[in-house]
């Protein structure tokens, strides 16, 4: 009696008790990547890291400029240096919804960085 609720206590035992089913094996097995697929994939994801990283930094730079150029015409009250920020303020728009399509920012992240352009300039302009 021991040896038969040994095997009913392991349901995966080397032999098939006749109370419990017999294990079932997967519907479908996950097949491995080839290692030259693997190879590729992580080429390609090194590719693809170097360029989204030059188009973050990209947009950071216009965004730097954007909230410079806003606080200079704040600080020296000219309209002229708050046009030019407005200018860079869209194209730093345009490079944020480029990449938030591309799924290289978050939606929530690009909302909340043209809330903080927007936020500036409304101060600039007051």
């Amino acid at each position: 009696l021991p040896a038969a609720m040994a095997s009913l206590m392991t349901p995966f035992a080397a032999k098939a008790s006749p109370l419990l089913p017999a294990p079932r094996r997967a519907a479908a097995v996950a097949k491995q990547m080839s290692p030259l697929s693997t190879k590729k994939r992580i080429r390609q994801d090194a590719a693809r890291r170097v360029e989204n990283k030059s188009k973050l930094s990209e947009a950071r730079t216009y965004m730097k400029k954007t909230m410079e150029g806003f606080n200079t015409a704040a600080f020296m009250k000219d309209a002229s240096k708050a046009e030019e920020a407005q200018k860079t303020m869209n194209v730093a728009f345009q490079k944020i919804d480029k990449l938030t399509k591309a799924n290289i920012m978050t939606s929530n992240t690009a909302a909340r960085r043209k809330a903080k352009l927007a936020r500036a300039r409304a101060s600039a302009l007051e």
